[in-house]
């Protein structure tokens, strides 16, 4: 996990030094490597996601993953270098459609993340809007309004990019 952060660190570096604000990687999809960076992309642009410090996705096909959890978002900050970024990891064993749709709901992740409405301080405690919430496991999944918001935007997201590439 180490050498990712590292090359989100390499990558921050190199975005900042040619001007952006938004710059996405993958790693693991083979030939589907710029289809899943498009993609993420066209979700970045539909969800405005802007921050005022650079900020690097890395979009990650894993093996590893639990059989049902499609997704998960993983953020880090670097105050010295002034660096955000994200990791997400997508469930390999997922059809297409299935990753599809977790792509888009972790990028909603990236979009709270990226306006300042969601951060994981560690596996159970989460700050949402201002607000601790110290024991997000005591919510059922689907209750908590971070993943009221992903669930509510995904499909959205989905049906906007397979439209746009059907043109």
């Amino acid at each position: 996990m180490n050498w990712i952060f590292s090359f989100l660190a390499a990558a921050l570096i190199c975005s900042s030094a040619a001007g952006r604000q938004l710059s996405i990687y993958s790693t693991g999809f083979g030939d589907n490597a710029e289809q899943i960076i498009e993609q993420a992309r066209f979700y970045a642009d539909e969800l405005n996601i802007a921050s005022g410090q650079p900020l690097i996705v890395m979009v990650m096909l894993s093996h590893n993953l639990p059989h049902n959890i499609s997704g998960m978002m993983v953020h880090g900050e670097n105050e010295v270098l002034e660096m955000r970024n994200v990791m997400i990891k997508l469930n390999a064993a997922l059809p297409t459609d299935d990753l599809n749709r977790a792509l888009a709901h972790e990028m909603v992740h990236v979009a709270q993340y990226a306006r300042g409405d969601l951060m994981r301080i560690n596996n159970t405690m989460f700050r949402w809007q201002g607000q601790l919430i110290f024991d997000s496991a005591s919510i059922p999944y689907r209750q908590r309004k971070w993943e009221k918001e992903a669930f509510s935007k995904e499909e959205e997201l989905k049906k906007g990019y397979k439209k746009l590439i059907s043109h």
